[in-house]
């Protein structure tokens, strides 16, 4: 995070996802946590400000059976599954949580199409 600095933006510069393995953590009885991904580098950012997330929702709209939406499917389930478990209306709605976090507004997603 930009900050502790006179004028300083205290914007996210960067975001790691760090995971514990369970299966090691339990065998050596000692935490082991793996590097899953940094934000800029898997989704390929300048920046994580607000209009950058906005691009990556935009790439990954258009590129629904793409890598990017493949990763990011991946990602969001903490590297438990890959991306080819999650069809078409799967990476929908996971655009759709992406988006909003309004999930009891049935027309927030509405400009997403639908892919049949």
């Amino acid at each position: 995070m930009d900050g502790a600095y006179q004028a300083s933006s205290y914007y996210v510069l960067d975001h790691r996802t760090v995971i514990m393995n369970l299966t090691a953590t339990n065998m050596y009885n000692k935490t082991i946590l793996l590097n899953e991904y940094d934000a800029r580098d898997a989704y390929n950012m300048q920046n994580l400000f607000p209009a950058d997330w906005d691009n990556l929702i935009q790439r990954m709209q258009n590129d629904i059976d793409g890598p990017l939406m493949s990763s990011a499917y991946t990602y969001y389930t903490k590297s438990f599954y890959n991306g080819t478990n999650c069809d078409r209306n799967c990476r929908r709605r996971l655009l759709c949580n992406f988006k909003t976090s309004r999930a009891d507004d049935p027309h927030a997603c509405d400009s997403i199409p639908s892919y049949h």
